[in-house]
């Protein structure tokens, strides 16, 4: 799986629940055969693997025309 320096974290505030939560900010691979990080999470909790973060939100950022954005 690739990887690199383009992850970024900070707290942010969950107005909902009223609790400071991490905020996690990355670029990924867009790769076939690679999941996004959203859906590993999904699948470690389905198969209930202990000590992973819980992932409340997760998605891809689009273009106008609803393209994934690419950087270049």
């Amino acid at each position: 799986l690739p990887v690199g320096c383009w992850t970024h974290t900070c707290h942010a505030f969950d107005i909902l629940n009223t609790k400071v939560i991490m905020f996690k900010d990355s670029w990924r691979m867009s790769i076939k055969d690679v999941l996004p990080e959203g859906e590993t999470y999904k699948l470690l909790k389905s198969h209930k693997v202990c000590k992973v973060a819980r992932c409340i939100a997760f998605h891809d950022v689009v273009d106008v025309q609803g393209e994934p954005h690419e950087h270049h």
